[in-house]
């Protein structure tokens, strides 16, 4: 029986050795933000690529094109809001892009396309120029034409003149 209170001993020794003489206490503090809500933004271009997960737009503001992402929940319409295909968006076609921006990536939640307006071929003018070119006898030949004439009236003369 003695073994038990020895060994109980022993152990509650172990235990106060085992205690920092300065015992700390640690305070980690942690501060969340709320996620603030991203605005969308909206810009407006000429689609230069367009694949099924990406389109590339250059608007007035920027040379180069920039390329845009599209998500599961991206909405294709038209001016009126009315649900379009993503069809309808093609290379050359006007469109209002709204997007939020995550990280690197712009994440496009809304294409709105616009209708093309036709432009009318410029018109054409044709000219048509018509040359008329006279030639005129040289002189020595119309002088030759005149004497045969007036020689000609002088024998009619002298003929009728004779009779």
């Amino acid at each position: 029986m003695m073994k038990t209170p020895l060994i109980l001993s022993a152990a509650a020794a172990m235990l106060l050795c085992s205690m920092p003489a300065d015992a700390q206490t640690v305070v980690r503090e942690t501060t969340t933000t709320a996620a603030q809500p991203v605005e969308p933004v909206e810009i407006a271009g000429t689609v230069t690529e367009f694949s099924p997960d990406t389109v590339m737009v250059r608007t007035q503001e920027s040379a180069a094109p920039v390329r845009y992402a599209f998500s599961k929940e991206t909405e294709y319409v038209d001016d009126t809001g009315n649900r379009v295909t993503r069809e309808v968006v093609k290379s050359g076609a006007p469109v209002t892009l709204r997007y939020i921006k995550d990280g690197d990536r712009m994440i496009v939640n809304r294409v709105i396309v616009h209708k093309t307006v036709p432009v009318a071929p410029e018109a054409v003018t044709t000219q048509k120029t018509t040359t008329t070119t006279t030639t005129t006898e040289g002189r020595h030949e119309r002088d030759r034409d005149k004497d045969h004439d007036r020689d000609r009236d002088k024998d009619r003369l002298r003929d009728r003149d004779k009779n």
